[in-house]
């Protein structure tokens, strides 16, 4: 017991770890996303200042990301970790790129200054980190599940 308890506590860490590290990769990937998702000729740019501080919600769902993904793989083969570890971070990827191709053109279908000029996205609109701890959470629904219904 004493085992699993400090293996548990390593994959929050190292979740922890990930969050921090990844921060501001997936904040430039996110920015890329909307760049290029978006439908129609129209360039889009982000104004303001981007201040962001790493919230503790944010670390806290890639600790929980981490942790709940590890220890639905616990008594796996080497073979099956490795598949559901890829399938859980294509699904994290994929729900990533869907909301940032919805949300930015719901802001140009919204967007009502958009004369030929572009969409310019106010950076304290743009919560990146929200987006990160929804889509996280999408990618470990079916393990939360299959985990509480053990």
């Amino acid at each position: 017991m004493l085992k699993k308890i400090a293996l548990w506590i390593g994959l929050f860490a190292l979740g922890l770890a990930l969050g921090y590290w990844a921060e501001s990769h997936l904040l430039t990937l996110m920015k890329w996303m909307y760049t290029s998702f978006l439908w129609g000729d129209l360039p889009i740019s982000f104004v303001g200042k981007c201040f962001h501080f790493i919230s503790p919600f944010y670390l806290l769902a890639f600790g929980a990301w981490m942790l709940v993904g590890g220890v639905r793989m616990v008594n796996l083969p080497t073979n099956q970790k490795i598949l559901r570890g890829l399938l859980t971070t294509g699904i994290f990827f994929t729900a990533l790129a869907i909301y940032c191709m919805l949300d930015v053109n719901s802001k140009m279908i919204n967007c009502t200054m958009c004369d030929g000029s572009g969409l310019a996205i106010p950076c304290i609109d743009f919560d990146n980190q929200l987006i990160i701890i929804k889509c996280l959470l999408i990618s470990i629904a079916a393990n939360w599940i299959k985990i509480t219904k053990n």
